[in-house]
């Protein structure tokens, strides 16, 4: 999950435009995105939605969102 949402989250990332927060943004997104996947699979038989599935998911994200921020604020200076 971590790599899967990781990669999600970088792909919000570059589909939205320059613009402030950015970052917060793509994360937020793929947040909901985490959120919608488990309640769909709260209907599905033999599966159940978790909100600790949210939690790993998201932090896929945050995690590879942050990295991305770092390498990129280095480039920079």
């Amino acid at each position: 999950h971590l790599s899967f949402f990781g990669m999600l989250g970088l792909l919000f990332y570059w589909n939205l435009k320059e613009q402030r927060y950015r970052y917060i943004k793509a994360w937020l997104y793929l947040a909901a995105f985490a959120f919608l996947d488990e309640v769909h699979q709260a209907f599905i038989i033999g599966r159940d939605g978790r909100i600790v599935d949210v939690m790993i998911d998201s932090l896929g994200g945050a995690i590879l969102l942050f990295l991305l921020y770092q390498v990129r604020k280095s480039v920079a200076k």
